[in-house]
C-alpha cells in the first residue's frame, strides 16, 4: 500500500511557504506584518489593557502574556519556527499606520499545505474596536494571502474563518468582506471562561473564501450565496 494515489487528491504540489516571506501589507490605516522582537513590549501593554475586552473569545489571554518575559518569548517562538520549513502558523500585528501603535493581532493559522487553506483570526484593543479598523487589516492580509506566489502573495487557495455565534462583532466583520456563510456547527467550541461561571458550548458560524472569489481592487469577497438553507 502506498500513497500514490494523493496525485489525483490535489491540483499540484503541496504548499510550501514563499522565500522570502510576503513582506507587510498596507492600508489606508493600518500596517499589517509579523511580530518582531521589537514588538514585544508594546504587545505586552495592549494585550494587558485588553483582557477584560477580548475575553471570553480570546481564551488564551487568560492564561499567556501574564509577563512581559511570555511575549518576549512569544515573538521569538513564531520567529524561529517561520524562519524554518514547514511553518504553518503566522501570527501577525495589526498596527497604526500612522503611529505604529499596536492595535491587534491577526495571521495565518493551521495552514493545510495538502489543500492550501489557512483559518484566519483577529482581536483588536477595545479603544480601537467600531471603527472599521479590523475588517480593513483583515481585508489587507486576505488580499494578501490569496495573491499568488509570483505576485508577492502566500499562494493560498482558501481562506476561513470560525466564528461563535453570540460574537457579533467578528461576524460582522465576516460579512462586511464578503465571505460566504457556510455552515453553523452545532455545540463546536467550549468556552469555560470564567471558572466561576462558564459559558458552555457554543455554536460557531464558518465563513469562507476562495482565492477566484477574492476581488482585489474592491478589498473584498464577491462570493455567490451557499445554496442550502441554514
Amino acid at each position: 500500500m502506498g500513497d500514490d494515489w494523493l496525485e489525483y487528491a490535489s491540483d499540484g504540489p503541496p504548499w510550501q511557504a514563499p522565500v522570502p516571506l510576503p513582506t507587510l501589507v498596507m492600508t489606508e490605516r493600518t500596517i499589517v506584518r509579523r511580530w518582531t522582537a521589537d514588538d514585544a513590549a508594546a504587545l505586552f501593554e495592549t494585550i494587558d489593557r485588553s483582557r477584560a475586552a477580548i475575553l471570553p473569545w480570546m481564551l488564551w489571554s487568560s492564561t499567556d502574556h501574564l509577563k512581559l518575559e511570555h511575549t518576549v518569548h512569544y515573538v521569538e517562538r513564531f520567529r524561529r519556527m517561520a524562519a524554518g520549513s514547514g511553518c504553518t502558523d503566522f501570527p501577525m500585528g495589526i498596527f497604526d499606520r500612522e503611529s505604529g501603535a499596536v492595535l491587534g493581532g491577526t495571521g495565518l493559522h493551521d495552514i493545510n499545505a495538502f489543500m492550501r487553506t489557512a483559518e484566519v483570526g483577529w482581536w483588536l484593543r477595545p479603544e480601537s474596536q467600531g471603527q472599521g479598523l479590523c475588517r480593513e487589516a483583515v481585508a489587507g492580509l486576505m488580499g494578501q494571502a490569496l495573491r499568488s506566489t509570483g505576485k508577492g502573495g502566500w499562494g493560498l487557495h482558501r481562506l476561513f474563518a470560525m466564528v461563535a455565534v453570540p460574537n457579533s462583532p467578528s461576524r460582522r466583520v465576516c460579512e462586511r468582506l464578503g465571505l460566504r456563510l457556510e455552515g453553523r456547527y452545532r455545540k463546536e467550541r467550549y468556552l469555560g471562561y470564567p471558572a466561576s461561571n462558564p459559558v458552555g458550548w457554543l455554536d460557531t458560524m464558518r465563513y469562507a473564501v476562495l482565492a477566484e472569489e477574492w476581488d482585489h481592487d474592491a478589498g473584498r469577497a464577491s462570493c455567490e450565496p451557499w445554496p442550502h438553507d441554514l
